[in-house]
């Protein structure tokens, strides 16, 4: 949860978010390349859907971007 904290403030919401979800599910022992592509993207683009589109949240924005 540091990692995503310190990915949060220099990338932004959406990258962060990505390698987030991403690297928690291998370390649950998902191995399936696609299924963590598409998950990840799902889970992520849901997200921002909601927050940002529906809910006019504004999301984190990185320091770098």
């Amino acid at each position: 949860m540091i990692a995503y904290a310190v990915l949060l403030h220099f990338f932004g919401f959406i990258p962060a978010t990505l390698v987030f979800v991403a690297a928690t599910m291998l370390a649950m022992g998902e191995r399936r390349p696609m299924w963590i592509l598409l998950t990840t993207l799902g889970i992520t683009g849901f997200i921002y859907v909601l927050f940002a589109l529906v809910m006019n949240v504004v999301l984190p924005q990185g320091v770098l971007f």
